[in-house]
């Protein structure tokens, strides 16, 4: 029979994995060989680098037969037990073997301190520190890098005191590598550059601890010199002194000194190194610069889980989601396993692609993967079913998750609050009411879309659970008081903060000042900022473009490129809208050649429909379609911007096809593209087709017309000559026809007379419009609320009517105005048209301006007189007689011959 552990060399033993021990164990058991001290010792050294909680418990019963209580072997196996119970987190495990030493020795002690420290027991680890020292145990340099590990600020000061007089500190550099790394990890930067300086003894470590500290608080120029200063020492770089570094990249005006380090990585041979250059590619992939970290990623010969985490989330960063699943089924096609970090990156593609096919693949993966009840995956899960309005799929997968935590309620309350603010209050409540506790993200994504009472009432909780003055959360009530008309309690609500406006706070604000029209103080709360980001220069460019401070936009722009900052497409939206107010192709022109330039595949769907519209206001049709025409994403902005430039470019026909080839590509039109191509059908005189799409907005696409598709229709049918229609169409308005309307109608009397278009009633030799009875009862009344068009109309039924009852209900809702200072203005207007011939003329045929003129005094000039008598006098120069009243020397002509 073959002994059980004689047939397996040392090596062997100790690669044996920790599930395999047990079976060892009950091998030897079964053939009664016995187990020498060399052995035990070996089988434990491999349970402590693979802990094994039931292994270990084996060894240890096997150890108490086998070895003597008081042996060197003893006391050598207990102190491994300790780190191996320590590493399966059995705590109470390790101190009972602990106690059970007769005489612990240091190494005892530091392995006890080393496992309470490990899992944050200062109070026990201080205890037991002190019980070392009572017992005359001399702490080692171990013993105090486990207790600095668990300290606080002043048990570190204490301790400091005791490494100094001990002298540990000049020994080697382990405790000063310690003690300056718990300095760092309280924030006290300080004190660890002046530990480092007056440290004798440094390693490779230290340098890379400071550097580290320095880097990852900030203070990068000062962790690039001791960089420099550690190639300067005796000690040469090693992979984590780059990854220390490297870690403190995070903006772009850091790219430089990072492609710098980059090439001493090349130069140095550290690129072998996978941690190194997933440093790299994370430096690359937040400065957008995604080609050169995939680059760098093709050229890894070992690529491990955060190499292809990196990626993912490179591309994800780079508003290239395609590719971050692409790589991940690459990922998957290779066996490497992912984690949960790879999932969350791979569902936040799924989501900015809302591709709900490609989620629930990503699901399925996380299932099989068993992380779907993962907290951070779920969360994730959640927010993806949200995004993507499958409620249902969402709540079943939030209730899934073992542990929610409050990202977890987050994802399902920001969700909510979007679509339905009561669920969202009412999960809110749910949320207190199970002991989690809401933060500031909790509360400014459901303030954003509450209503003005539920907006109050939350107001009072948040107030008293102290998040009131958080600037997410303030900034958040801002705009929801601004959204809710409460703009007053929005500007007060930024007076009562106890702290200065932030930049979001401030940009908020001018926000809400511009779309009120109040630009000047846009401005002026935007010149207060100290450090203004892309968002606060897009609100000064925009608010001196509504104001008409073209200069100064383009001046600020300049400087905005100055100060490093790259405008983004908010800022070239703020200045193709100026060239579309100067009507300047020119300058649009430039705007677009820079856009090109700095990369125009970056620039989203609305830049380009603005660059449609501004080709075609500014008079380039043929730019504006190329733009069109090259677009890969169009909505129906789009289509309708090109429309309205085909219609004011004097092409119907075109327009109309481009109106159709929209619907057949499935975007499905609304108001202002029924407007646009109603208009085209207006100025290209195509009343019928015009015609089929009025009424295809409410038989076909459930869009009820407004007064802007209503005149529009009037006008087109008047210009054509189909006054009957234009007629029906007014009287089947849902709403009172407005001045617009009847203006449109009135013109078309000017025009070519169609058959029962116009009637004419002669009047001594001239004639007046004639409408029909219906119309006139159904509008006068309404007409009467506004004044010139109330008299106009008056006056012309006033004429028209031949009952004499009829005659002194006119007169008299004429005198019911007639002391108002608008009939002046009111009948001058009437004279005026009169006077240009536009709706008097001659039965007989064209005569001669002149007489015309005189006819229409004839006509009217009585009526004017009778309310000239009353007093009533021109608007614009009340100190002047009106002309043709009873103090005018030539009230026998018409007004027309004075100036």
């Amino acid at each position: 029979m073959v002994p059980a552990f004689r047939a397996f060399p040392k090596r062997v033993i100790l690669r044996a994995s920790s599930a395999n021990l047990v079976c060892r164990y009950c091998s030897v058991k079964s053939h009664h060989e016995r187990i020498g001290p060399d052995h035990l010792l070996l089988l434990i050294q491999a349970c402590s680098e693979s802990p094994s909680f039931s292994a270990a418990k084996s060894l240890h019963a096997l150890a108490i037969k086998a070895l003597p209580d008081r042996s060197h072997d003893s006391v050598f196996f207990s102190n491994r037990l300790i780190s191996t119970y320590g590493a399966c987190a059995e705590l109470p495990s390790s101190r009972n073997v602990f106690e059970t030493i007769p005489v612990p020795n240091h190494v005892s002690y530091n392995s006890i301190i080393s496992v309470y420290s490990r899992h944050g027991e200062i109070l026990e680890a201080s205890k037991l520190f002190s019980r070392m020292i009572a017992a005359g145990c001399r702490p080692t340099s171990f013993t105090f890098g486990s207790i600095l590990r668990c300290s606080t600020l002043e048990w570190v000061l204490q301790l400091m005191s005791l490494i100094i007089k001990s002298g540990i500190l000049f020994l080697d550099a382990f405790t000063g590598t310690a003690l300056l790394g718990a300095f760092v990890r309280f924030g006290c930067l300080e004190a660890a550059a002046k530990l480092f300086e007056e440290m004798p003894q440094r390693n490779v470590i230290t340098w890379n601890s400071l550097i580290t500290a320095f880097s990852s608080n900030g203070y990068l120029k000062d962790a690039a010199f001791l960089f420099m200063d550690l190639l300067r020492s005796e000690f040469h770089p090693t992979e984590y002194s780059f990854v220390a570094i490297l870690s403190g990249f995070g903006s772009a005006e850091e790219l430089d000194l990072g492609t710098q380090i980059h090439g001493f990585v090349i130069k140095s041979g550290a690129g072998i190194y996978t941690v190194v250059i997933n440093c790299l590619m994370e430096i690359y992939a937040g400065c957008c610069c995604v080609d050169a970290a995939e680059k760098l990623f093709s050229g890894m010969t070992i690529k491990d889980e955060v190499s292809w985490n990196t990626i993912i989330g490179a591309f994800l960063k780079g508003d290239i989601p395609e590719k971050a699943l692409n790589f991940f089924l690459e990922m998957s096609s290779l066996a490497i396993v992912p984690t949960q970090a790879t999932f969350a990156s791979v569902l936040s593609a799924c989501v900015c692609l809302k591709v709900v096919n490609y989620g629930m693949f990503v699901h399925g993966k996380t299932i099989k993967s068993n992380f779907s009840s993962d907290v951070l995956v779920g969360a994730k899960l959640v927010d993806f079913y949200v995004k993507c309005n499958m409620f249902k799929d969402a709540l079943f997968l939030f209730d899934e998750i073992n542990h929610k935590n409050v990202v977890s309620w987050n994802a399902l309350i920001s969700g909510y609050s979007k679509r339905d603010y009561s669920k969202a209050i009412y999960l809110l409540k749910d949320m207190l009411c199970l002991g989690h506790q809401p933060n500031e993200f909790t509360f400014s994504a459901i303030i954003t879309s509450l209503p003005m009472l539920e907006l109050q009432q939350l107001h009072c909780l948040i107030t008293k659970m102290g998040y009131e003055q958080h600037k997410f959360v303030s900034t958040s009530f801002i705009s929801s008081y601004a959204d809710n008309g409460l703009i007053c309690d929005a500007l007060s609500f930024t007076s009562a903060l106890s702290t200065p406006l932030s930049v979001v706070q401030s940009n908020v604000i001018a926000g809400i000042y511009n779309r009120n029209g109040e630009y000047q103080e846009s401005m002026e709360i935007l010149s207060q900022v100290e450090e203004p980001d892309i968002v606060s220069w897009n609100g000064f460019i925009e608010s001196c473009g509504r104001n008409g401070q073209y200069r100064e936009a383009f001046a600020l722009f300049k400087q905005m490129r100055i100060g490093s900052f790259l405008p983004d497409n908010c800022t070239f939206v703020s200045l193709l809208n100026i060239s579309i107010k100067l009507c300047n192709q020119e300058l649009g022109r430039n705007i677009h050649g820079f856009i090109v330039k700095m990369d125009f595949s970056c620039s989203d769907v609305f830049v380009r429909n603005v660059l449609v519209y501004m080709y075609a206001k500014c008079g380039s049709l043929v730019s504006s379609i190329k733009v069109f025409d090259e677009m890969s994403e169009r909505n129906v902005i789009s289509w309708t911007s090109l429309i309205s430039g085909l219609a004011l470019h004097g092409h119907p026909q075109e327009a109309i096809g481009r109106f159709n080839e929209m619907v057949t590509c499935g975007i499905r039109p609304d108001k202002v593209s029924f407007l646009s191509v109603l208009s085209a059908c207006r100025h290209g005189g195509l009343a019928v087709e015009g015609m089929k799409l009025f009424g295809s907005m409410d038989e076909v696409y459930g869009i009820e017309p407004e007064m802007d598709h209503y005149a529009c229709v009037v006008d087109m049918l008047c210009r054509t000559g189909h006054l009957k229609e234009a007629e029906k169409v007014i009287c089947s308005m849902p709403f009172h026809p407005t001045s617009l309307v009847w203006r449109s109608f009135l013109e078309g009397f000017g025009g070519p007379v169609s058959n029962g278009g116009k009637l004419l009633l002669d009047i001594e030799g001239a004639f007046v419009i004639s409408f029909s009875s219906e119309l006139i009862n159904r509008c006068i009344p309404l007409l009467l609320k506004t004044p010139p068009l109330a008299f106009f109309f008056s006056t012309l039924h006033y004429f028209q009517t031949k009952d004499q009852n009829e005659k002194e209900r006119v007169r008299g809702r004429e005198l019911e105005m007639g002391n108002t200072k608008a009939a002046s203005s009111c009948i001058l207007l009437l004279l005026l048209a009169i006077t240009l011939n536009q709706f008097i003329g001659s039965t007989a045929g064209a005569r001669p301006f002149a007489p015309n003129q005189t006819k229409a005094w004839q006509l009217f000039g009585p009526e004017f007189n009778r309310y000239t008598r009353r007093g009533v006098v021109n608007d614009s120069n009340p100190e002047r007689v009106v002309p043709g009243g009873p103090d005018s020397k030539h009230h026998s002509q018409p007004p027309g011959y004075y100036n």
